[in-house]
């Protein structure tokens, strides 16, 4: 049986400290390895890596086979909880590797050992949305508008986005667009809803502060093709709903709108319920705000 090695190193040319976060059974159908069993490798076992990347600093990591290939991901997360990550694949790792956008990759094989020199680079968008706990949301909003920050007394934490906008393969497309937040009673999850340009309007789960894969390996559910902007977004029990309207470009407002309805009560196969759908046609019928009770 053969018996393989990768020794990687990573260059941080990032502007934050890169903090190791786990490393997963990543594979060439889903290189970022979301959803997938985390602790272990697909194929091989993990050796060694860095705990942490200083900015400007070296780190590495380095797995043997288990059999006959290595095969998985690691990844890292920055200061603003940006992830990034790297799938690797040996023996032949050149065919078959992938990483974050803003990783480049050097590779140097020799028959069953791989060097391989990652850098990270900064990125122009932060891939996350930021939110802020308040314990009084009527007096915090009278300080603000008395000119008060009440910033510092919050509870500050970040969500993460998807990596790719639906069908685009630009995460700028997406993390640039997101419109309506809505955190579910009783836990701690989100649903988050968001447009790319050319591309149906949609909403993604996002629970323990990361976005949820479903069945079919999706972690974003498309709403409209037409009504491409979604933006008032509710929960009550397990029926969510959605307002979109319809664009004109990417600032002018049409005159249409509707109103989905979708059952979540399994987030691993959320279900449009169709005949409850609501359209909306003329002016002023639009659907930034949507109450449900």
């Amino acid at each position: 049986m053969a018996e393989y090695e990768l020794n990687a190193s990573v260059r941080n040319s990032y502007s934050s400290t890169l903090t190791f976060k786990y490393y997963c059974k990543g594979k060439d159908e889903n290189p970022n390895g979301k959803g997938t069993e985390r602790g272990r490798l697909y194929h091989g076992e993990m050796l060694s890596y860095s705990s942490t990347i200083e900015p400007g600093a070296t780190g590495s990591f380095k797995a043997k086979s288990v059999g006959s290939t290595i095969q998985g991901t690691i990844v890292y997360e920055t200061q603003d909880l940006e992830e990034v990550w790297f799938y690797f694949h040996v023996p032949d790792i050149r065919p078959r590797h992938a990483q974050s956008p803003n990783v480049t990759i050097s590779i140097n094989s020799d028959k069953n050992h791989s060097s391989v020199a990652y850098e990270v680079s900064e990125t122009a968008v932060r891939c996350y949305s930021t939110i802020y706990k308040v314990s009084n949301i009527i007096e915090t909003f009278e300080r603000i508008k008395n000119g008060k920050n009440d910033k510092h007394k919050a509870k500050k934490f970040n969500l993460r986005v998807l990596d790719r906008a639906p069908g685009s393969g630009n995460s700028a497309d997406l993390i640039a667009h997101q419109q309506g937040a809505y955190k579910i009673d009783g836990t701690g999850n989100f649903l988050i809803t968001g447009s790319a340009k050319g591309h149906p309007g949609y909403f993604y789960l996002c629970i323990n502060g990361d976005s949820f894969f479903d069945q079919s390996g999706k972690d974003y559910t498309s709403i409209d093709l037409v009504m491409t902007h979604p933006g008032g977004i509710q929960v009550a029990e397990d029926i969510l709903v959605v307002g979109n309207e319809q664009y004109d470009g990417m600032t002018t407002r049409g005159d249409r709108s509707n109103i989905r309805f979708y059952d979540i009560r399994f987030p691993e196969k959320i279900r449009l319920l169709d005949h409850l759908q609501l359209e909306r046609r003329g002016e002023g019928k639009i659907a930034s705000a949507i109450g449900l009770t």
